[in-house]
């Protein structure tokens, strides 16, 4: 009678989390969406003079076009748009931000 060598435990590869097709079609392009803020802000502005009554509306307009442009991108993404237009006249731009998520 021969001997037979040990029966060894297969091991198994754990599973991809993503396949490399979806890895792409996941990911963050800054690119597109630097195009996508600028067309959103072209539009709004165009050559528009600053003009602090309308400031509010533009803003509101850039936020929705931006927001409408990013979202028929179907990425699997939160987004958090923010607008700040002010004159350009020398003075100091103080801001904050704060985001929880669960």
């Amino acid at each position: 009678a021969q001997a037979t060598p040990e029966a060894k435990s297969e091991q198994q590869a754990p599973p991809a989390r993503l396949a490399m097709d979806d890895e792409g079609e996941n990911e963050f392009v800054s690119e597109q969406v630097n195009e996508i803020v600028k067309t959103a802000i072209t539009k709004t502005l165009g050559t528009a003079q600053y003009n602090k009554d309308r400031v509010n509306q533009w803003s509101t307009q850039i936020i929705d076009e931006t927001l409408k442009e990013l979202a028929k991108l179907n990425k699997p993404f939160k987004y958090a748009v923010t607008s700040v237009i002010m004159q350009k006249n020398g003075s100091p731009l103080h801001t904050g931000l704060a985001l929880y998520w669960d």
